[in-house]
């Protein structure tokens, strides 16, 4: 008779998993191929009840030299064991943790990486059945004992060959990432009438795939142009703002519109450009120095990019918005702002969107508020964009010059209710 599979789920964000139950880890044992700086800080801070760390990792793939150096201090400080598997490309993605006396495995197909955990399509299985736990730490223990120790001198010699690599690992990425682009190429901007319209085809070509990555004068005197011609919608938006809304763009003048050159933009690709409005200068120094800005707190967006103009509210990027989004977090534990922020999100309509840890559904797809709080629940500032949105796609009668300014002030005016129930309120 066939036994049933000792796994009780399967999940494709271990980051959620993990967020789970990191407090109550008692032991974790990590054997994995790659391992990035960020998500070494991100079992640091969140597992801050773990006893026993145990830690294998490879060579063949480009885990930092800091990382490496951090796993050999905390070793040398007996805080952790850690160990280099060097006899063959060392590949497996195995977390095993011990929570409250029991065992619980992940085996599955992502790195202890920011890819791994957060932005890639992957897939891992959990384990409960004590005893598959218990062949997985022997796997673990024998991978283990065969792993060279992190010295001085494996480190220097890892150091040099990891930065030769480095360029082209970085080239490989972009082949790649055109590659992609040219693959979801799926419509035909020759196609498209812009009579009329605000933005050109000349401006949506500059984020044409193959594109976003580069940083050449040709490609900045581009970007420089859409970003010239957001300045001057801003000043027509800000005439149609209702004083009563109390958004403003941004209080330095050169961060109004996006900055063009690829290192201020997630992963180097400038995919787009935008002009924000939130909190006012004012209203920001409630919160001090340090926080007074307002990438640290939630928008409303214009931003356009190759095949679409989006009209975003936008709670936060990741690592942004931290104060709002705790605060909202906490505010839809309450049935009853739970049940009005369901309504207004749903009122928006078919076309618009919300997008939370990397799933974008449509908002009229939840049945009920507490299936809407499900999927609510899953936003962490420091990891995932929080976004809420139309795409007019390009030739849209919306993005017309006569139009796109009453597009604009249309969307933001729905947006507005749930700007005011997402926006901290303990200080503002």
């Amino acid at each position: 008779m066939n036994q049933p599979l000792p796994f009780v789920s399967v999940s494709k964000k271990l980051s959620l998993e993990f967020n789970n139950i990191a407090k109550d880890i008692e032991e974790l044992y990590i054997s994995v191929g790659m391992i990035t700086d960020h998500m070494f800080e991100v079992m640091n801070r969140s597992a801050v009840n773990v006893k026993v760390v145990s830690i294998v990792t490879g060579i063949h793939m480009a885990t930092s030299p800091k990382v490496l150096d951090k796993l050999k201090e905390k070793a040398d400080n007996k805080l952790l064991k850690a160990g280099i598997f060097v006899e063959k490309y060392f590949h497996p993605k195995l977390y095993l943790c011990k929570v409250k006396g029991s065992w619980i495995g992940f085996v599955g197909s992502g790195n202890f990486t920011d890819g791994g955990w957060f932005d890639n399509e992957e897939l891992f299985v959990k384990l409960t059945d004590q005893d598959a736990c218990a062949a997985l730490l022997a796997q673990h223990t024998k991978w283990m004992a065969n792993a060279k120790p992190l010295t001085d001198e494996l480190l220097a010699a890892y150091r040099e060959t990891y930065f030769a690599n480095s360029v082209k690992d970085k080239e490989k990425r972009k082949n790649i990432n055109d590659l992609i682009d040219n693959i979801q190429h799926k419509f035909n901007i020759d196609n498209i009438d812009f009579a009329e319209q605000y933005f050109s085809k000349e401006d949506h070509l500059t984020f044409q795939p193959g594109k976003t990555h580069l940083d050449t004068v040709d490609i900045l005197e581009e970007r420089t142009k859409v970003r010239n011609k957001l300045y001057g919608l801003d000043g027509k938006i800000k005439a149609m703002l209702p004083a009563v809304w109390d958004l403003h763009d941004h209080y330095v003048p050169e961060h109004i519109v996006a900055n063009i050159e690829t290192r201020h933009h997630h992963e180097s690709n400038v995919r787009g450009l935008w002009l924000a409005y939130g909190r006012g200068y004012d209203a920001l120094k409630k919160y001090g120095e340090k926080e007074t800005t307002p990438l640290n707190f939630m928008r409303m967006q214009v931003i356009i990019q190759y095949k679409t103009v989006g009209l975003w509210l936008m709670p936060g990027k990741s690592g942004g918005s931290r104060i709002d989004r705790e605060y909202f977090q906490e505010q839809i534990k309450n049935d009853v702002y739970l049940r009005t922020f369901y309504s207004l999100l749903k009122s928006l309509g078919e076309s618009y969107w919300i997008e939370i840890a990397d799933e974008t559904r449509s908002v009229t797809s939840f049945e009920s508020p507490e299936m809407l709080r499900d999927f609510l629940m899953n936003d962490n500032w420091r990891y995932f964009y929080f976004n809420i949105g139309i795409n007019y796609t390009v030739g849209a009668p919306e993005l017309k010059s006569n139009n796109l300014v009453n597009t604009v002030i249309q969307n933001f005016t729905k947006f507005q209710p749930l700007y005011e129930m997402i926006r901290d309120k303990f200080r503002n």
